[in-house]
């Protein structure tokens, strides 16, 4: 990239940034799922299945969030396990414990972003909320990750070279 075409980016960044400090994530309670119309929403984790793992001659204990299916969301409530998997027990979860999921854009750039339009999301997994627990703000870290990505694609577009 030549001195004025990374002027011009640096420009566009910044003005990208700014437009992500005003932009307002859609959040779906726990009590309502909708992929669809939400950035954010939280599922369910009813309970954890303890297992054994064994990789490269060590065993690892290991276990697994149950989500709570009454969301038509594919095959969420459906766990495949290796019929050799030695299961060790299922734990409930505490009541109020969620796993929060956010949508961020596929493969668009500054200009999609803010002209409003992102049709194509890959959802991702922020992270878990526990009852009594601090939780990190997930509009933030949504933010964070949607300010990386599209970065990186924008960049990608101008160079043909993906940020590692």
């Amino acid at each position: 990239m030549n001195e004025e075409d990374e002027r011009i980016f640096n420009r566009r960044v910044e003005k990208f940034r700014e437009y992500m400090k005003t932009y307002k994530f859609e959040i779906v309670p726990a009590s309502g799922y909708d992929e669809y119309e939400s950035d954010i929403y939280k599922v369910p984790v009813i309970g954890y299945v303890c297992y054994i793992e064994e990789k490269n001659g060590k065993k690892t204990i290991c276990n697994e969030p149950l989500l709570h299916s009454v969301y038509d969301a594919g095959d969420w409530g459906e766990y495949d396990l290796d019929p050799e998997t030695n299961i060790l027990s299922i734990l409930p979860a505490a009541p109020g414990t969620f796993k929060v999921m956010g949508q961020i854009p596929r493969d668009e750039g500054f200009d999609s972003i803010m002209s409003g339009r992102h049709p194509s999301t890959h959802v991702i997994m922020l992270g878990f909320e526990y009852p009594g627990i601090p939780h990190p703000e997930w509009e933030d870290k949504l933010r964070a990750v949607w300010e990386n990505h599209v970065y990186n694609n924008e960049y990608e577009k101008i160079t043909g070279m993906r940020i590692q």
